[in-house]
């Protein structure tokens, strides 16, 4: 009987769940917009007029001088009623701004179910309220019955749930599943046989202890949780677009990432070297390659439009950033204020700014500065010996790369094509990003063009200097490893702007405002690279 009564009270309480439901979807979609789009200038963060704002729902039950917008009058409409009524017949409090009749009809509706507001409100979070940005506390470890049952911290908050649940903790596994199950854990790969064959029904926590250590010792641990890691900062070896071509040296990344979790970096050490790995060692190429977490984007090797893929790129590094490193899913706030997380469309751009300096590096070696060194010198013995046969090679292929070159050069547009035609000191740093962007497509032209590929007489002759120059194959030194990196562009930022129907607004760089609400001057981010390293 009571469990008919149950959902007899449920079935009765459908209509008004879906009501509130239909009305926080109403109120998102429709009436927190056009809030924003009519009244917030006037009635919000910045202004209030008249006492009143309107973009949180404390603010806006509380109203201004004119009362409660949702007070009933005499008339028996609400005061924000009465103003959409006004509105209808032109006599407007505010004669600029005319409401569009299809919004006047969606607030009015709103009105009717009640004026439902969802209980979060991003438009009013701050650091204080919001959860995910509260400061980390010490908590006090819960008291349980069952005192023998722990073995660490945690599982006193494990039990203490169960108990008060009234249930309890499944017993203890014999030691071979729970040796099978760390194995799994922590290398991905089954225990040894052997290990396993004589192993006690019980394990000591001393003993287990020393399992847990011997298995994190091993180089299988850093390769199995990499994994995890590269799969969140979308680590891969071709670029991941549709040209998706081949990346032959984005390996490095990979064994940074396995190193240091076999090294047991920390953690803030692990972080910084992925965003600031060139300002903090730039020599150092086990710290330069974690910068390569902000070349793992998207790329496609024959996409004309520089503009649009370059906007790609940079968006894209800027959400993964706040994904991986902050936790926070920031793409949302790109095209308007977060609905859920208190971030701003304006913070999005600010934090972008920051990562919009980034420069592809194609120039860099992954190699110590006396590797470098020892290259450039036996690279300049081989030159030597080999000047007169390559500039007799050159003499040959380089018109016939440079017109492979100037056809690509064409495809592009033409303001692309005007940005190639300045010297590199007129170049605006944004200006710069696009040529070196679009110069890819030009070196691989160079990369790609084999010189046997000439036929006839130059053919002829060109398989002849090359026959030549092998003989001098055991001075040429091995080529350094490329640095599949990234770093910045220059001392001055890009600029950034925030397109909107309201125009174009630059966005200086700064962190999010729920964190901090200060700009970064150029000074101030030298500072921070500066104490970073």
């Amino acid at each position: 009987m009571k469990e008919f009564l149950y959902v007899v009270v449920l079935i009765s309480l459908q209509p008004f769940v879906h009501a509130a439901e239909d009305g926080h979807i109403l109120f998102e979609n429709e009436v927190r917009p056009a809030l924003k789009n009519h009244c917030f200038d006037c009635h919000g963060s910045r202004l209030q007029e008249g006492g009143l704002r309107l973009d949180n729902r404390e603010d806006f039950i509380k109203g201004g001088r004119s009362g409660n917008p949702l007070a009933i009058s005499k008339s028996g409409l609400t005061l924000l009623q009465i103003y959409l009524t006004e509105n209808r017949t032109s006599k407007l409090i505010h004669p600029t701004i005319k409401i569009p009749e299809k919004v006047v009809q969606h607030i009015e509706q709103w009105i009717s179910i009640g004026a439902p507001w969802p209980e979060y409100d991003s438009e009013h979070l701050n650091e204080n309220e919001w959860w995910a940005l509260k400061p980390v506390t010490n908590v006090e470890i819960p008291k349980v019955k069952n005192r023998d049952w722990p073995t660490n911290e945690i599982d006193y908050f494990i039990l203490n749930k169960l108990e008060e649940s009234g249930l309890e903790p499944a017993k203890r596994s014999e030691s071979t599943k729970l040796i099978r199950r760390l194995y799994f854990d922590l290398t991905g790969l089954p225990p040894e046989p052997d290990r396993i064959k004589n192993l006690p029904s019980r394990l000591s926590q001393q003993n287990w202890k020393l399992w847990v250590d011997d298995l994190l010792a091993r180089p299988a641990y850093g390769e199995r949780w990499a994994q995890h890691w590269l799969d969140v900062v979308r680590w891969g070896e071709s670029d991941g677009y549709r040209a998706d071509e081949f990346r032959p040296d984005a390996w490095p990344y990979r064994d940074f990432v396995i190193n240091s979790f076999n090294h047991d970096k920390p953690y803030n050490q692990f972080i910084r070297e992925q965003l600031a790995g060139d300002e903090i060692s730039p020599d150092n190429p086990d710290v330069l390659i974690g910068t390569a977490f902000l070349r793992n984007g998207i790329y496609e090797w024959n996409q004309r439009d520089v503009r649009m893929h370059w906007d790609l790129i940079v968006n894209e590094v800027t959400d993964l950033t706040g994904e991986v490193f902050l936790g926070l899913g920031l793409r949302c706030a790109r095209c308007h204020d977060h609905k859920f997380d208190p971030i701003k469309q304006e913070d999005y751009f600010r934090f972008r700014a920051l990562l919009g300096t980034i420069r592809w590096n194609h120039d860099l070696k992954l190699a110590s500065k006396q590797e470098i060194k020892n290259f450039q010198k036996q690279d300049l013995i081989w030159k030597k010996k080999t000047k007169d046969l390559r500039d007799k090679l050159n003499a040959i292929i380089e018109p016939v790369i440079l017109k492979k070159e100037n056809a690509a050069l064409i495809k592009f547009p033409e303001d692309i094509k005007e940005m190639f035609s300045k010297e590199k000191a007129q170049r605006s740093p944004y200006e710069q990003q696009l040529v070196e962007l679009a110069a890819f497509q030009l070196s691989r032209e160079r990369k790609m063009f084999k010189p046997e590929s000439i036929s006839g007489e130059n053919g002829k002759k060109i398989k002849t200097i090359l026959e030549k120059l092998k003989a001098f194959d055991h001075l040429k030194p091995k080529p350094l490893r490329k640095a599949f990196v990234a770093t910045d562009i220059g001392d001055t930022a890009p600029n950034s702007y925030l397109t909107s129907r309201r125009g174009k607004k630059l966005i200086p760089p700064g962190f999010l405002s729920a964190l901090s609400s200060e700009h970064l001057s150029p000074e101030q981010i030298k500072k921070v690279n500066t104490n970073t390293s």
